[in-house]
């Protein structure tokens, strides 16, 4: 007669040793997240109770540990190390978020959602919102350092600029942090020494230096927030289609407008956003040249 289930096929020792495994194989490392009760009643189709008890388990083993915030992670790592990697994978969630759906859709619960946790734990590492904004920005810009290599004032102003136009192209949402709180971020201030050193090797003194970087990355998210962010005129065209109408009614005291602006009313501007931004560099980088030959 064929012997029942014994504990050590219980549904939460099964599992408990998958993740085990996965563990002792490397893939999960120490300060990592293991999944929580809700993810593993959902995977393994168990009750919460079971869930529970599966880590438990792990913990009773030595190869978990909770930390505040209800998050349980694979032991090893120091608490510090532990909080960086949820705070981390909470910048990326909210990240990931605001770059699909925009700024104003990563919210605290969206991103608690994401993450499988619970609203106020994400607090433990946060401060608030608006700190988990910066932290974002600073993110977004760790992206925009350039690499080195580059020789020259001009290519690495140029390679400067467009590091962070590409930046601000894929996170659009960048627009909405304040221009001089950007300024404070420390991968803001990194991507501001790498340009500054080339001004400066050039002759150029420190403060005009500094004026020079102000103005090219103030040039590049102008550029980026009226072309690119949701109030700017690519959004106005693509998500208005009124836009062009009214426009040409408020056009018709002035006839030589009209057919202006119906022409900017069928330009898909999405496509032709890289031509303003050239045409400015190329500008801003001419008059450059001119102060750096002659400073007075």
């Amino acid at each position: 007669m064929a012997r029942g289930k014994t504990r050590a096929d219980s549904p939460s020792k099964l599992i408990a040793a998958d993740i085990r495994q996965h563990i002792v194989s490397g893939e999960l490392a120490p300060g990592d997240r293991v999944p929580s009760t809700r993810a593993i009643s959902e995977k393994w189709g168990v009750a919460h109770a079971t869930a529970t008890k599966v880590l438990a388990i792990l913990r009773e083993e030595g190869l978990v540990e909770a930390v505040p915030g209800a998050w349980t992670l694979v032991a090893g790592g120091s608490t510090q190390e532990a909080v960086w990697r949820i705070r981390e994978r909470i910048v990326e969630a909210a990240t990931d978020i605001a770059d699909v759906s925009g700024l104003d859709a990563a919210s605290m619960r969206a991103i608690a959602a994401r993450l499988d946790g619970a609203v106020m734990s994400l607090y433990h590492y946060v401060k608030s919102r608006e700190e988990l904004v910066l932290l974002m920005a600073d993110a977004a810009f760790g992206e925009m350092i350039p690499a080195d290599g580059l020789e020259g004032w001009r290519p690495r102003l140029d390679a400067s600029a467009r590091s962070l136009w590409s930046g601000y192209r894929r996170h659009p949402w960048l627009v909405q942090v304040n221009l001089g709180r950007q300024l404070r971020l420390p991968n803001v201030v990194g991507h501001m020494a790498w340009t500054f050193s080339a001004l400066v090797s050039w002759g150029m003194d420190s403060p005009a230096a500094l004026r020079q970087y102000v103005l090219l990355h103030s040039f590049v998210h102008g550029a980026a927030a009226n072309l690119l962010g949701k109030e700017g005129l690519s959004a106005c065209l693509r998500g208005d289609p009124s836009f062009g109408e009214e426009s040409e009614k408020q056009a018709e005291a002035h006839s030589p407008l009209v057919p202006f602006i119906s022409n900017l009313r069928d330009l898909d501007l999405r496509s032709e956003v890289d031509d303003p931004f050239e045409v400015g560099l190329r500008q801003l980088l001419d008059g450059c040249g001119k102060l750096l030959e002659d400073p007075a």
